[in-house]
């Protein structure tokens, strides 16, 4: 029974006979000798490191038998005589490394006036090799027994020839050094003999070299051990054991400096085991490779190398999947199929006469690579079981979940996709339990979290809990391991979905305080991994993201936003995503020239080639097409509301969104796109006098795909009322009757405005309608100031909603301008006086957002014009001079208004020229 043993847990009780019997109190870590399960069967280290020995300190589980309570005896002994145990250090580590290498102190050079024998019974326990110590604890009690009686020990000292046969094997190279003195001594004998001391030579360099790499191979397991045993370890940060397997690696190195013939190739062996063991994956690959080119012909060779591919591999696929869409992916991964996959599989196939446990890990490792999740979830399942302490393999098993729960979510199964997110935390948690200072196992957690995340987002559900985990996982990786960890990363990415949630909510200084919090981690991201394109892109990505939430600032914000993401292609050039975050960039870029009433047509084009790079390096990159339909939108926008012809914009928009339905013909976001551009359009057919029929009903035809796919939106809903509305107007203006148009814009919104949660689009369109069908009862001689009266009062419960919204501002300024000029009914002077005071307010708050808006204008114009006719005196002509001013500069902004606001301008000059 192997068992701890230490002073403390050793009780002495006095017999009635005077006599004193030992009892051994704690058997916490006992199990029976040759059993091969239960807790030491891990080989992780557990017991207290000063008693152990050097068998049990390299968790060799399988070869602890009496001999090894025989050390602890011994090393127990040693305590008692001399008050200190056999290795003593500061750290669990060293005092590990010391059981494993370093002989212990001599009891006589610490207590002179113990006696030789019981040194030599202490010595024999102590010895390194359990073959060289008491086979039992029986005969060490018997030979304590010779001592008592005054008898001769059977213990004696190591023969010379022992002694100096392990000092060779623990100090090879100065063993080697006094192996070639003695030839060289012989090869003075004479040149008769040379022949045959060169082949002696040879001999005996072949053994030292084998003898040699076996060592080093020993050393190499040790530095690995030691590594190992630091990530089991409760969650610190790693950095001290770290460096220790850097500074062992290094000695190792200048041991073998004086082996010119082997030592290089030893070197890099050496190099590549250690940097694989500290999880430094590249420069791992790149040391093995190394030792391969020298010659070196080892199986753990071919392991250590299809281990190091395969983790790049991995590594590799991640990258690729935050770099661009599934196409791209795809085709990446048939890249790294053949750099990185074939010889990992190869190099793994030739180390299969390892028969390792970890073999099964790494199986299961590349059915994952290959996308055979079953067999890899087996594999994963069956090393863990064989191996407790290897925590990688249960990561694995994380792995799985989180990629069936990816392609579930992309497939649309979400109440599938919630399980198997769960399921991978789930196993994440558990790796984490075991290797608990490893920071890539929390780095995943800190993942899953977030995929989780941007699953909640897409649902319409506050991604706030998951938030919460995924920080609380990145910290965790960050404790771990300050430097090398890519937490913050993971933590600005976290931020990202929420902050977009709080924005689609409304609830904007939150979103800023977390976009800010975003921003903060990319800066200690790219801190620590300045060439890391992705800290770039993320950082890039949270600037113009802020940019869009507040006025300040917002030019400095856009330059910083677009500095980092050229910063991550320059690092990535082939990076999709980060082309099509740039070109958003741009658009953003864009939309304050437009909003300061400067062309945006430049920097729609540039955005545009933008999102065309990504596509070259990505054709089926579904994103790149959207963003350029979404430019076609901004600029055509731009275009219509100064008068010019939007059809290559047009035409350019709808041409991206056909070929994004081409590569997802369920992609509703094209649909929705084609229908808004139509909507666009409509709008210059409506200003230019072009019928809008056939647009219209092309436009609301998208919409219902996009609904038929997706569901009913309050959005859809709304935009289908406002196409509606655009042919109700030229109807109008053509003197047919528009009822049919009209209640069919109603019935678009009938689930909208029935809704309890009323949407103040949906609201607002319906007080466009209830516009044009009060303009239509009012032409025909009907009852409609009652309509009319709806639609204003409508139109103001809408600006209260969405405050400065510059459509919202000028629809209600437009239903104004009806309500006020229509005679038919009578309002008091108090209220006409707050009708012009609203609305002018409103339109100027809608021209401080959108400058020199030409629509916004013409109708600050009329409503003026119509307010000076109430005004008398020196009043009257300012007012008509503010007037005449308006007018002129909406009517030069946009000449499609001049068919229904010159009059007014006409009429304005002709009262000022009396």
């Amino acid at each position: 029974m192997v068992l701890r043993k230490q002073p403390s847990n050793i009780m002495i009780e006095q017999r009635t006979d005077g006599r004193f019997r030992p009892v051994l109190m704690d058997f916490g870590l006992a199990r029976e000798s040759g059993d091969s399960h239960g807790l030491t069967e891990s080989g992780a280290v557990m017991g207290t490191p000063a008693y152990m020995s050097p068998e049990q300190a390299r968790g060799e589980a399988r070869r602890l038998d009496r001999r090894s309570d025989v050390y602890s005896l011994g090393a127990t002994l040693y305590e008692v005589l001399v008050g200190r145990t056999p290795f003593e250090d500061q750290t669990v580590i060293n005092i590990l490394l010391k059981v494993m290498n370093d002989p212990p102190t001599p009891l006589r050079s610490i207590d002179p006036q113990i006696p030789e024998s019981i040194e030599l019974v202490v010595s024999k326990c102590l010895n390194k090799e359990p073959e060289q110590r008491y086979q039992t604890a029986r005969a060490l009690a018997e030979d304590l027994g010779r001592y008592l009686s005054s008898q001769r020990v059977q213990a004696k000292r190591l023969s010379y020839s022992y002694r100096l046969g392990y000092w060779a094997r623990q100090n090879r190279t100065l063993a080697a050094v006094a192996a070639l003195l003695c030839v060289a001594v012989m090869a003075a004998i004479g040149i008769a003999v040379r022949a045959r001391i060169i082949s002696v030579q040879k001999e005996r360099r072949a053994k030292e070299q084998a003898e040699l790499s076996r060592r080093i191979g020993q050393s190499v397991q040790d530095l690995e051990w030691v590594a190992r045993t630091a990530y089991l370890l409760p969650i610190h940060d790693t950095s001290y054991e770290q460096q220790l397997v850097r500074d062992r690696m290094t000695e190792i190195e200048q041991a073998l400096q004086e082996h010119k013939d082997i030592g290089p190739r030893l070197q890099a062996y050496a190099r590549g085991r250690g940097l694989l063991a500290l999880h430094d994956f590249g420069a791992a690959r790149r040391e093995l490779a190394q030792a391969e080119q020298l010659g070196h012909v080892d199986l753990e060779l071919d392991y250590a190398l299809g281990r190091a591919l395969g983790e790049l591999y991995s590594q590799a696929l991640d990258d690729a999947r935050r770099s661009g869409d599934k196409s791209f992916f795809e085709k990446r991964k048939a890249e790294l199929d053949e750099e990185l996959l074939r010889p990992a599989l190869r190099y793994l196939e030739r180390s299969r006469g390892l028969r390792s446990v970890s073999s099964l890990y790494v199986e299961g490792l590349i059915a994952y690579f290959q996308q055979q999740y079953e067999p890899a979830l087996a594999r994963a399942e069956q090393a863990h079981k064989l191996a407790p302490w290897l925590y990688e393999a249960v990561k694995l098993s994380g792995d799985v979940f989180l990629a069936r729960a990816r392609t579930e979510r992309d497939r649309g199964e979400h109440d599938h996709a919630e399980q198997s997110f769960a399921e991978s935390v789930r196993r994440y948690k558990q790796a984490a339990e075991i290797g608990r200072s490893d920071h890539q196992v929390h780095e995943a957690l800190a993942e899953a979290y977030i995929r989780w995340e941007e699953l909640d987002y897409f649902r319409g559900k506050s991604p706030e809990a998951h938030l919460q985990e995924a920080l609380s996982a990145a910290d965790q990786a960050l404790r771990a391991s300050p430097k090398a960890s890519h937490g913050h990363t993971k933590k600005a990415f976290a931020y990202s979905f929420f902050a977009d949630y709080l924005k689609q909510k409304n609830r904007i200084q939150e979103a800023i305080h977390t976009r800010n919090d975003q921003i903060k981690e990319s800066d200690h991201a790219i801190h620590l991994h300045p060439s890391d394109a992705y800290t770039h892109l993320i950082k890039g990505i949270a600037l113009h993201r802020a940019a869009e939430l507040t006025i300040q600032n917002q030019e400095q914000l856009l330059k910083d936003s677009q500095e980092q993401i050229r910063l991550s292609i320059k690092i990535n050039p082939r990076f999709p995503w980060a082309y099509n975050d740039y070109a958003i960039a741009l658009l953003a870029e864009a939309k304050l020239k437009q909003q300061s009433n400067h062309s945006p047509i430049e920097t729609i084009q540039q955005a545009v080639q933008r999102a065309e790079q990504a596509l070259a390096i990505d054709p089926g990159y579904i994103y790149a097409l959207n963003t350029i339909t979404a430019a076609s939108l901004r600029a055509s926008t731009w275009l219509i509301e100064h008068g010019q012809d939007p059809s290559t914009w047009i035409h350019k928009g709808l041409d991206a969104a056909e070929q994004a339905l081409k590569i997802n013909k369920n992609y509703s976001f094209a649909y929705g796109n084609i229908g808004t551009i139509l909507m666009n359009k409509a709008l210059f057919e409506l200003l230019s006098d072009i019928s809008i029929s056939n647009t219209k009903s092309s436009s609301i035809k998208s919409f219902q795909s996009m609904t038929n796919i997706s569901g009913p939106s309050s959005e859809s809903q709304s935009y289908i009322a406002i196409v509606t509305h655009f042919e109700a107007q030229q109807l109008i203006i053509r003197n047919i009757d528009p009822s049919k148009t009209i209640e069919a814009g109603f019935n678009a919104l009938k689930s909208c405005i029935h809704d309890p949660n009323l949407d103040p689009y949906c609201q607002d369109a319906e007080a466009r309608l209830l516009s044009a069908k009060a303009e239509w009862m009012m032409r025909n001689k009907q009852e409609f100031q009652q309509t009319l009266e709806q639609a204003y009062q409508l139109s103001r419960i809408v600006i209260q909603s969405l405050g400065d919204e510059p459509d919202a501002l000028l629809s209600h300024a437009e239903i104004a301008l009806q309500l006020l000029s229509a005679g038919g009914f009578r309002l008091n002077r108090l209220r006409i006086l707050t009708m012009f005071q609203e609305s002018l307010n409103g339109l100027d708050r809608a021209l401080k957002s959108q400058v020199g808006w030409p629509r916004a204008l013409v109708v600050k114009g009329a409503l003026l014009q119509l307010r000076a006719q109430g005004e008398r005196g020196p009043q009257r002509r300012v007012t008509l001079v503010a007037a005449q001013a308006a007018l002129r500069e909406g009517l030069g902004g946009n000449p499609l208004l001049k068919r229904k606001y010159q009059a007014t301008l006409d009429e304005v000059e002709r009262q000022l020229s009396q």
